[in-house]
Parts: C-alpha cells; structure tokens; sequence
C-alpha cells in the first residue's frame, strides 16, 4: 500500500489517517508549547531550548505531508487547543520528569508507524524515532541524578510522575476503539493503541517504584 488512497475502504482509511496525524502533531506541538515556556522562564537551560527546536521541527515534518484535501495542520491544531488546558512544568525536577515521559510516549507510538502503510507518514515516523532515539531516557538519567543530589525530593518526583503520566495517556487516542483497530488491520500502524499505552505505563511505574 503506498498512499492512502490505494487503501481499501479509502474514505474510512482517510478519516483513521487523518484522526492518527492530527492526534500525533496536536501533542507535538503541545510538547513544543510546553518547553517553549518553560524555557522562557529559566533561559539558563539551554536543553529546555533544545527540546522546544526539535518539536517544533517534528510538527513541521508533519505539516508537509498533511494532504491538501484535508485542509491545513495549524488551524486543525489550533481547534484542539482551544479544548485543552496546557500544563506548566514548574521547577528543574518537573522538566525532567515531563520530557521523559512526553519522548517515552511519543517513541512508543512512533515505533509503531516505522512500517505504516501510509509511505510519506512512515518516512516521516523514522525520521521522528530518530531523533527521539538519540536522546531516549535522557530525563529519566538527569532525573535519577537529580535525586542522587536532592534525596529529600523523591516524594515529589513520584507526585509529579503521576501527574505527566495522566497528561501524557490521552496521547495514545482512541485506545480499544474499532477505529484503533482497523488502523492496525489496515497496516497504518504496528501495535494497537491499548497495548501501546499498557507498554507506557507499566514503563513509567516500573521507573517510579526504583527511584
């Protein structure tokens, strides 16, 4: 299968498709919007900047291959935001707790669009999977080093570890949904969303129980 339209059932293969993209560049950009404020606030941390970069370059590679027909990315995202409340990383600790567990999500999720059916989105998918390999566990690394110097915040970091993995799961979509699994019976992705998310979070608490 090499573009959505040579898809069989092509209009139910377009709108699981185009549900599956938006979804994938909403939390892109919201991750962007995330570490673009925080770094606004501590200009100190220059990975806070670079975090912000890369996801925005990752919506922008979405962006590209949005089709035409579908009309345009940034309104479609802009709708989505008008419904949701951004949340704030409020010290060093919560950043690093977020963006591990916002590039755990999101390499668990792409992992499962390397052979997506869809060509362009799967150019696109290793293309993002790349980048989020070169750094996987950076936050849970800075993370346990943290704490290695600040013992007395443990606590915290298993509090604000609940919280980002709750903000977080509403990015694996309509998990256990018939849409969720036709996308993986029509090969646009490898694992279905409620495994996908079972992966994340059982990932996440093993963390949390060893810090």
């Amino acid at each position: 299968m090499r573009t959505i339209r040579q898809l069989r059932n092509r209009s139910l293969a377009q709108y699981i498709a185009k549900e599956m993209l938006e979804t994938h560049a909403f939390y892109e950009w919201v991750a962007f919007l995330v570490y673009k404020d925080f770094s606004r606030r501590n200009p100190g941390m220059d990975l806070t900047r670079y975090m912000a970069k890369e996801e925005h370059a990752h919506f922008s590679l979405l962006k590209k291959i949005y089709p035409g027909t579908w009309g345009k990315l940034q309104p479609a995202t802009a709708r989505r935001l008008k419904k949701f409340k951004l949340p704030v990383i409020k010290s060093e600790l919560e950043f690093y707790i977020a963006s591990w567990i916002f590039d755990l999500s999101g390499q668990i999720q792409i992992q499962g669009l390397a052979n997506c059916s869809w060509l362009a989105y799967r150019k696109v998918a290793r293309k993002i999977l790349q980048d989020e390999l070169e750094h996987k566990n950076m936050g849970l690394k800075n993370l346990k080093l943290y704490l290695q110097k600040n013992p007395g915040k443990r606590k915290t970091a298993v509090r604000l570890m609940d919280k980002w993995l709750k903000l977080s799961s509403p990015s694996f979509g309509s998990v256990g949904s018939p849409f969720d699994h036709l996308a993986v019976r029509l090969g646009l992705k490898r694992v279905s969303s409620l495994n996908q998310k079972k992966q994340f979070e059982n990932i996440v608490k093993k963390a949390r129980a060893s810090l």
